[in-house]
């Protein structure tokens, strides 16, 4: 054979040869068509991955190592001219009322664990972002609100209702889902579950729920709860609502909760 031809036919061996290498990668690789991303990859979607708790979809969300410049957004859920539930069954008060209370004493119990906190209203300014101005602080307008703000964690404060008055206990509410910048909504709400029990609260019982209905912790960025704190049309839980002692020992064990987690559950 020619030296011209032995040339040529190693070219089209080197050729088959890159060929095969080629088709080999993509076989050990079946997600290369999309740009590499592994099926078992979190995709971004274009969240804002700032501050201590907004972590990049494609990063593994980590607990922070300390709780300095951690922000919590506490809401207390309805008020203003929106009472909630509760006419007839709170005494004088309505759920407006007990949730702001509840959330006061939040907020100094955060404080005092060293917590920067943002509350979403404090039941005598009308927020800016009651964007109709009829003072009644929809689901959606307190998304939009939160989702401007660089915070953490996010939880709001409610009283339940429910037509059989047997009905009682404490619910946690969270959803997990792609639109959060962190995995830690079952985290925090399963933390603060544990600090009620450590701390003996008295409720019939508290459920966990990962709830898909509730826009406030379904559309925020960051991990939320919302806490049914109770059954306003149940005798036993509406008491307790109404007990000082009670409001006080359910705030500190939230921000106990809270606290355990971002500590890592270090005492």
């Amino acid at each position: 054979m020619s030296s011209h031809n032995i040339k040529r036919l190693l070219a089209v061996i080197l050729a088959a040869s890159v060929a095969l290498c080629a088709f080999a990668s993509c076989a050990k690789n079946p997600d290369a068509e999309d740009g590499g991303q592994k099926s078992d990859d979190k995709v971004t979607y274009g969240i804002p991955s700032v501050g201590v708790g907004r972590v990049s979809k494609t990063e593994t969300p980590e607990k922070p190592p300390e709780k300095t410049g951690i922000v919590i957004c506490i809401d207390p859920g309805h008020g203003f001219v929106d009472g909630g539930c509760g006419e007839g069954l709170l005494g004088e008060l309505l759920e407006k009322d007990v949730n702001l209370a509840i959330a006061k004493l939040l907020d100094e119990d955060l404080r005092n664990l060293g917590y920067t906190t943002i509350m979403t209203h404090d039941g005598v300014n009308i927020p800016t972002w009651d964007t109709n101005g009829n003072k009644i602080f929809s689901a959606t307008e307190r998304v939009v609100y939160v989702n401007t703000l660089d915070i953490d964690y996010l939880v709001s404060i409610h009283v339940n209702s429910n037509s059989d008055t047997s009905v009682s206990g404490l619910w946690i509410c969270y959803e997990q889902n792609a639109r959060k910048v962190n995995d830690w909504s079952q985290g925090v709400a399963e933390s603060i579950s544990g600090a009620m029990t450590v701390n003996a609260v008295d409720v019939s019982k508290i459920t966990l729920k990962n709830e898909y209905s509730l826009a406030l912790t379904r559309e925020t960025y960051a991990a939320a709860s919302l806490i049914e704190i109770g059954f306003a049309t149940n005798s036993s839980d509406a008491e307790k609502m109404l007990d000082p002692t009670w409001q006080s020992a359910l705030a500190q064990s939230i921000a106990d909760g809270i606290d355990d987690f971002f500590k890592g559950g270090d005492n």
